[in-house]
């Protein structure tokens, strides 16, 4: 019975340490980002958002993958629906974001750091289940 208790609070340090460090998903962002923001205007903040954004979405097609290999046959299905829900979610939001501004360039540097966050965020999300599995696997 301990062993369990000790377990099961083991796993919610765990994912309390996994939540708590996707509070600030820009910790996740590349250190190319931050010096690239630094050094122009909006249009040049724009082409970074969207550099970054590649980075992101290439770290998170990479978890999922990950992810997906790890989980069972019913789970794989979840996984599958969750993930293109989110995708739909992502884009009607930033269709809703940009429609804000017929144009105009902050409402687009806008939608794109929101776009690119997402996706940072969702990687991160990717990643802390990913840990848990590991975590579970090791310590069952």
């Amino acid at each position: 019975m301990r062993h369990i208790i000790f377990s099961v609070i083991a796993v919610l340090s765990l994912s309390a340490s996994t939540l708590l460090a996707q509070d600030n998903p820009e910790d996740s962002l590349s250190k190319q980002f931050h010096e690239c923001v630094e050094m122009g205007g909006v249009r040049e903040r724009i082409i970074c958002i969207g550099d970054e954004t590649e980075r992101q979405d290439a770290r998170l097609n990479t978890l999922y993958k990950q992810l997906f290999q790890m989980e069972s046959e019913d789970r794989k299905t979840m996984l599958r629906s969750a993930q293109r829900n989110w995708i739909k979610y992502k884009e009607e939001w930033i269709n809703y974001v940009t429609g804000l501004g017929d144009g105009d360039m902050l409402i687009q540097e806008t939608a794109s750091f929101t776009f690119m966050m997402m996706t940072v965020q969702q990687a991160d999300n990717l990643q802390a289940v990913i840990d848990n599995h590991i975590y579970l696997k090791n310590n069952s």
